[in-house]
């Protein structure tokens, strides 16, 4: 099913337990799937496991949230800057040229990036904060395909994987720690290709380089 994944183990957490791991993979024409599970890296997420789905062309928004959830967190611009450096190291490095995307997508990035709160998809009853829109699992609309939207929740807060639309008695979430991110958006960097990685390029210079090619 999964043509190209990156997976990593990641660290013990006082809430969040051990034994933790994250699969990001794509699927048939570029669509993300976030697969989390408790176990052994070896075994890989399970069919029946939680997963998470992304529309293709999603790999900076994805990165945009983790920096946006950082910030929520209150780390330093120069432990974010840090992280996602470290992280897009082998993208920023590339010779290959940035993709071209329209200001509505590099002003929403941007927007994404601050962490600032996007009031209108919180769901307060369940403590959700929303870094971003709802995102298709596939091309379509949330209505038809569903997908996934990203929260923090607590304080200090933890960044949220959850399906949408919500089910309101047992939505389907997973829950990630500030330790997570620099492990998680290596994967998220390290998985993307073709066009998706221009973009997270042109994203990491705009954001933490100064230097926004053309």
């Amino acid at each position: 099913m999964f043509d190209h994944f990156q997976k990593a183990a990641l660290p013990r957490h006082d809430e969040l337990g051990a034994n933790r791991c994250v699969q990001m993979s794509y699927s048939y024409h570029g669509d993300i799937v976030v697969s989390p599970w408790s176990g052994s890296l070896e075994e890989g997420p399970s069919v029946d496991g939680a997963r998470f789905g992304f529309a293709h062309g999603s790999d900076a928004t994805i990165l945009a949230a983790m920096v946006g959830y950082l910030r929520r967190a209150k780390q330093s611009e120069d432990d974010v800057r840090k992280v996602m450096l470290e992280a897009g190291a082998e993208v920023l490095s590339s010779k290959e040229s940035s993709r071209s995307y329209d200001s509505f997508t590099g002003g929403m990035l941007s927007s994404i990036a601050t962490g600032e709160a996007s009031h209108y998809y919180n769901e307060e009853s369940m403590g959700l904060h929303a870094l971003a829109a709802p995102i298709t699992q596939v091309p379509g609309t949330l209505e038809e395909v569903g997908g996934t939207a990203l929260y923090t929740r607590g304080d200090p807060p933890l960044l949220v994987f959850a399906q949408y639309p919500l089910a309101k008695e047992s939505p389907v979430t997973a829950e990630f720690c500030q330790n997570d991110i620099p492990i998680m958006a290596k994967l998220a960097c390290g998985l993307a290709l073709g066009d998706y990685r221009k973009d997270i390029r042109k994203f990491l210079l705009r954001e933490f380089v100064g230097d926004e090619e053309d």
